[in-house]
């Protein structure tokens, strides 16, 4: 496994979502991990919606992130999402990347993301340019795998949950897959009620 060496860690910042929807999604990826073995499944413990990625942080600029994310997460008041449906990137034809749908509230996540770019941007971090579209990265395609996946694996909707922080985490990989560690929490402290999306 390649290192970031000594005084720098593997770092992002996510939205966590097993707390909230552990109990609909574990049992869906337990299947899947026995159907389909030319995929490298998410651990159920771990499902997160990624809001920036940092790749190799200096362990020093953890503070210095945090002044930049907290205060922006505080403007931010909790808010809820469902997961529903699955798909792949890049296409039905070619998939590499197996994901979850996000819905509900997705606008106040997607406002959220848009400022962290910004504000790290400003900081003096890089960010990417893409459009953010949520969605729950569940699975990759193995380097070689050829094992012919279906796209349509199906996930009906789960109940509506709230979310109310983002986390800092550190990447720790293993042979037996990546691992995730609570560097920081960011709590979302504003009190704002968002209206329920028509479904």
């Amino acid at each position: 496994m390649a290192s970031v060496g000594a005084g720098r860690i593997r770092a992002f910042l996510a939205l966590p979502l097993s707390d909230a929807f552990q109990a609909e999604v574990a049992p869906v990826l337990e299947k899947w991990v026995r159907e389909f073995p030319a995929v490298r499944w998410v651990k159920p413990a771990e499902i997160h919606v990624t809001l920036h990625f940092f790749g190799s942080l200096e362990k020093e600029a953890v503070a210095q992130v945090s002044g930049l994310v907290r205060p922006l997460t505080q403007q931010f008041a909790p808010f809820e999402i469902f997961l529903h449906g699955t798909g792949a990137f890049p296409s039905s034809s070619r998939p590499r990347v197996f994901w979850m749908g996000i819905e509900g509230n997705v606008e106040p996540l997607k406002e959220l993301q848009a400022g962290i770019s910004r504000t790290l941007s400003r900081g003096g971090y890089p960010v990417e340019e893409k459009v953010f579209t949520p969605h729950l990265t569940v699975g990759r395609v193995r380097d070689g795998g050829k094992q012919r996946l279906p796209v349509n694996l199906d996930f009906p909707a789960t109940p509506p949950r709230r979310m109310d922080r983002i986390v800092l985490f550190e990447s720790h990989l293993t042979p037996s897959g990546a691992h995730y560690e609570v560097i920081e929490t960011y709590p979302f402290s504003k009190t704002k009620t968002y209206a329920t999306p028509a479904s």
